[in-house]
């Protein structure tokens, strides 16, 4: 299941999604937040929107990275690309 919240950070307000409540899929800001949400339900017809307070591990992860963002991010991310791709992100994990 893929949900998303809108949230706001010292940044500007983004959106978060998350796939099975357990990963990180996307962060994006959100200026248009129509845009986005079409492209989103474009890709993920079945995305629901939540409240934030449902989402609120990955709210605050997100917003304290803003905040810091020399401390390592901690939270499991929705990888999604090709074979090669997932190889390029996994690498860049450990840097």
């Amino acid at each position: 299941m893929i949900e998303y919240t809108l949230t706001t950070t010292w940044l500007g307000q983004v959106i978060i999604v998350v796939k099975d409540r357990r990963a990180l899929w996307r962060v994006e800001f959100c200026e248009p937040a129509n845009r986005f949400l079409d492209d989103l339900h474009l890709n993920a017809p079945h995305a629901q929107r939540v409240p934030g307070d449902q989402l609120e591990m990955f709210c605050n992860a997100v917003a304290e990275y803003f905040h810091r963002p020399s401390r390592p991010f901690s939270l499991p991310l929705h990888l999604t690309g090709t074979t090669f791709q997932l190889t390029v992100w996994r690498a860049l994990q450990t840097v």
